[in-house]
Parts: C-alpha cells; sequence; structure tokens
C-alpha cells in the first residue's frame, strides 16, 4: 500500500512563507488545526514544492490541491500522529488527540 500523507504536513496560510522557513526546513512549530497539539517540531519537515492532490472522501471523488508541503523522512518525525483512513490506496493522517 501507498502511505500518502504519513511524510507530509500542510503549510500555514496564516503566516508569510519567508516566516515558515529556515533553511528549507520548517521554522516553528506545527500544531494541529483544531486542538493545538504537537504535530511536528521545528526544523523536521523540508519544504518540498509539487503539486498533489488530497482526497477528501471516498465516496464524493472531492480532492484538495497542494503545492507546498512540508516532507520527512521518516513518519516517526511527526509527534502525535494517528492513520485515519484509506482512501485508493493512499493512508491519511488525522492528530491523535482529536481522533
Amino acid at each position: 500500500r501507498k502511505v500518502h500523507t504519513p511524510r507530509t504536513a500542510v503549510m500555514s496560510e496564516l503566516q508569510p512563507l519567508e516566516e515558515q522557513v529556515a533553511n528549507g526546513k520548517n521554522a516553528n512549530l506545527i500544531k494541529c488545526r483544531l486542538c493545538s497539539c504537537k504535530i511536528l517540531l521545528p526544523l523536521k519537515g523540508e519544504l518540498v514544492e509539487r503539486k498533489i492532490l488530497l482526497h477528501q472522501d471516498k465516496s464524493s471523488g472531492e480532492t484538495e490541491e497542494l503545492n507546498w508541503f512540508w516532507h520527512l523522512k521518516d513518519m516517526f518525525l511527526f509527534e502525535n500522529i494517528a492513520f485515519s483512513k484509506t482512501v485508493t490506496n493512499y493512508k491519511y493522517l488525522t492528530c491523535a488527540d482529536c481522533e
């Protein structure tokens, strides 16, 4: 099976890009959008520019396009993650506290 997002974290849309990046890595702690628990510690994710489509729901077929994201070499670098769903052979992650 392919693992789609265990090694990616979406960039913040609230901060300018230059405030989020330090030497090509995430400059800041990344937290869950809902509960604010730690997801990724600073300097663990590498900034990647590449178009990917995230499936929103199995039944609807809706997707979200991302162009920038944080890539991790090892999924165990995440702090508080759980697998949430599998869509077309891709596993998705969620905050373990919000699951």
